[in-house]
């Protein structure tokens, strides 16, 4: 493949990315499935906010982690899970419109 990196961010920030999503303001959206953390970057790159799912991974069943997001016009979001999670299932984050 051709092509250049114009830019980059988040270096060392992950351990396991799994899902990357942008919103209709051009925020992107990024979930860890190792840490189960969700961070939310302005098109620059500069962190606008994160979210820590919590309790997932389950250290009992390592196959449980944060896999997925959706960001709703509204504000919403809500975090989804890979595997058999018993103690956690899809949570969801409210924000306000504009609210970093």
């Amino acid at each position: 493949p051709e092509g250049r990196v114009l830019r980059g961010f988040g270096e060392g920030l992950f351990r396991r990315p799994h899902s990357i999503r942008v919103d209709s303001n051009g925020n992107i959206w990024t979930v860890d499935s190792n840490t189960s953390m969700v961070y939310s970057f302005e098109p620059t790159g500069r962190t606008r906010l994160t979210i820590d799912v919590g309790n997932v991974p389950d250290p009992s069943n390592p196959s449980c982690a944060a896999a997925d997001i959706a960001i709703a016009d509204d504000g919403r979001v809500v975090t989804g899970t890979m595997g058999r999670c018993r103690s956690t299932p899809a949570s969801s984050t409210e924000l306000s419109p504009g609210e970093p």
